[in-house]
């Protein structure tokens, strides 16, 4: 465990010092560059189709509110299997089964928190209270032609249970409405029942602090499963494998921590009782979200480092790959089913499991598994052997088309499971069915190789 504090800065330092090509700087200042109408995400669809998926930092931009941004904003940190492996502080060419064993053991970890004092906060640099306060003065921005205006941020939201004080932290995005006030969708989790406890003690408002910035670690644990009684700040600490610091808020003082190392952090309330339309918005299934009524949100304090670094999100197009969701798939997994040896995340909901089986049956109840784990997470499971690379779809495709009887229990639909609200395949609120592909070989039976060259061939010859 490192004695120097994790953040944003330092990580993106290790970038620089060691692979200079995943990050650039984009100086917006003597160009046309308008951040709601899409021109990041423009920008960034354009270094995609190029090959090219660095982390890019735009800097020089005004805000909603004509001021110009005194930092950056930050879109893709994650967004390569280089940067998520240097996010939990391994280098060098990296493959998915080192990746996913460092943060199996990190996941297991619970790091308590370290309070520092509040001048001795990074975050508390620069800090804004009062009537003054605007958040058309934030990097509010759209991504897609019909995101909805005037524009959004994408933070991590950090809520406190009322009775064990336990911190949670979670992405939410937040549907910028005017300088005073937004609409934040919450979905049914951890902090939709704070919201709940919270109304049964008689308030009518719950205090939030919404992070945009800080370590990617601390990132993936706020879009990661832990357990329900664990304080996420211990979980986070785990995943940075070291303590989370934190301070006093300025809103509620010590009854309510806040990251100390963050960029940017907007603290408010969210609204108990009154709600705002929030969307349409493209989400991570790249579809536009419905429109929906969400708890409105009103900020009391800006807080801020100078020149800060304020994180944006490609939503649909950068995703925490085999870091945030495929790692702790495969760790919760292995544990049970010890010859699991990869798992890809393909697109959203959908994952492929590798995996010899042993004897008939144990790959439904690997699946089984896998799509009762994880809430709604999880729709479809495809199963593929240990020949075939469940990181190259070809392959995955090949193993459907050659290993795959549709008319056996090698393809199972399971009904009636719990849907995730962005899903737009579902005709039935919250529900859907979801998918087994079982394309291993059949156990204790014959079934023919793949053509191959001898290994011998392979290594007598050589292209040069």
């Amino acid at each position: 465990m490192g004695s120097e504090p994790k953040d944003l800065r330092s990580f993106l330092q290790i970038l620089e010092d060691r692979w200079p090509g995943e990050v650039l700087r984009i100086n917006t200042e003597a160009k046309e560059f308008n951040l709601v109408e899409c021109d990041a995400a423009a920008f960034l669809s354009k270094l995609k189709a190029s090959g090219k998926r660095p982390a890019s930092l735009f800097r020089g931009f005004t805000t909603l509110s004509g001021k110009r941004w005194p930092g950056e904003l930050l879109f893709s940190e994650l967004a390569t299997l280089r940067k998520q492996a240097a996010a939990m502080d391994l280098f060098g060419e990296v493959k998915f089964q080192e990746l996913s064993q460092e943060f199996s053991r990190r996941n297991r970890l619970a790091i308590k928190p370290v309070k520092i004092p509040a001048a001795e906060a990074p975050v508390k640099q620069n800090i804004a209270t009062g009537v003054s306060l605007s958040l058309f003065d934030l990097p509010v921005y759209r991504k897609d032609e019909f995101d909805a205006k005037p524009g959004w941020l994408c933070a991590i939201g950090i809520g406190k249970e009322p009775d064990s004080g336990r911190y949670n932290c979670s992405w939410h995005r937040l549907h910028v409405h005017s300088p005073a006030h937004a609409s934040v969708r919450i979905n049914p989790r951890h902090l939709m029942e704070y919201m709940n406890r919270y109304r049964a003690k008689g308030f009518d408002k719950m205090p939030v602090a919404f992070v945009l910035g800080h370590h990617p670690a601390f990132e993936v644990a706020a879009g990661s499963n832990c357990a329900w009684g664990l304080d996420e700040y211990e979980f986070a600490g785990g995943l940075m494998d070291g303590a989370v610091r934190v301070t006093a808020s300025e809103t509620l003082g010590a009854d309510f921590l806040i990251p100390a190392d963050a960029e940017l952090i907007v603290e408010g309330m969210v609204d108990l009782q009154k709600k705002e339309f929030c969307g349409p918005w493209a989400d991570v299934m790249r579809y536009y979200s419905p429109q929906t009524l969400e708890p409105r949100f009103t900020p009391t304090a800006f807080l801020m480092r100078n020149n800060p670094v304020c994180i944006g999100n490609w939503t649909g197009h950068d995703t925490y790959g085999v870091l945030g969701a495929a790692s702790y798939v495969y760790s919760v997994l292995k544990e049970r089913y010890p010859r699991v040896l990869a798992v890809n995340q393909v697109c959203p909901y959908t994952y492929v499991v590798q995996f010899k089986p042993r004897v008939p049956g144990e790959s439904t109840r690997l699946a089984a598994m896998a799509l009762g784990s994880f809430a709604d997470r999880i729709k479809n499971v495809i199963l593929v052997d240990d020949d075939i690379d469940p990181f190259d779809l070809n392959m995955v495709m090949f193993a459907i088309s050659t290993r795959v009887d549709a008319d056996s229990a090698q393809v199972q639909i399971i009904r009636d499971l719990q849907a995730n609200r962005q899903d737009p395949s579902t005709e039935r609120y919250m529900r859907v069915g979801g998918l087994i592909i079982d394309s291993t070989k059949p156990v204790g039976k014959p079934f023919p190789d793949i053509g191959k060259p001898p290994d011998d061939a392979i290594r007598r010859i050589r292209l040069e």
